[in-house]
C-alpha cells in the first residue's frame, strides 16, 4: 500500500497581465496491491484513489474553476505460470469528467482521461 499527500500554498507576487493558474491545494493519492492467500495465490487485486481539492485560474476578468473531484482505478492480475501473467486495469472507473488543468482562456482547459481499460500480457524469459 502507498499513500501520498501534497499540500500546496501559493501566492502571486507579480501579476503584470492579471493572469494566474492555481494547482489544487490538497492532493491525496492512495494505491494498494494485494496477493490473495492460499489456493488463490495466483491472483492479485489492487486499486487506486486520487482526490483533488478545487482550484482555479484567471486571465483578465475570466475566472475558471474546477471543483474538487476523485477518481478510482481497479486492477486484477493472474499469474499464468512462472513466466507469464495477465493484468486487467481500469482507470477512472466511474468515468468522472474533470479538468486536469484549467486556464482563464477556455482553449487551455485540459480534460482528464476518461474511463480506460487495458489488458496486458507479460512474459519474461
Amino acid at each position: 500500500m502507498s499513500l501520498g499527500y501534497t499540500y500546496t500554498s501559493m501566492r502571486v507576487l507579480t501579476d503584470t497581465d492579471n493572469s494566474f493558474a492555481f494547482q489544487p491545494r490538497h492532493l491525496l493519492k492512495l494505491s494498494t496491491d494485494y496477493q490473495l492467500p492460499g489456493r488463490w495465490n495466483r491472483w492479485r487485486i489492487g486499486g487506486g484513489l486520487y482526490v483533488s481539492s478545487s482550484f482555479l485560474a484567471r486571465s483578465g476578468d475570466t475566472v475558471t474553476r474546477q471543483a474538487g473531484y476523485a477518481t478510482a482505478d481497479l486492477r486484477v492480475a493472474y499469474q499464468l505460470d512462472k513466466q507469464a501473467s495477465a493484468t486487467l486495469s481500469v482507470t477512472n472507473v466511474f468515468n468522472r469528467y474533470y479538468y486536469e488543468t484549467v486556464s482563464g482562456v477556455s482553449n487551455w482547459n485540459y480534460p482528464g482521461a476518461p474511463r480506460r481499460a487495458m489488458l496486458m500480457l507479460r512474459y519474461s524469459l
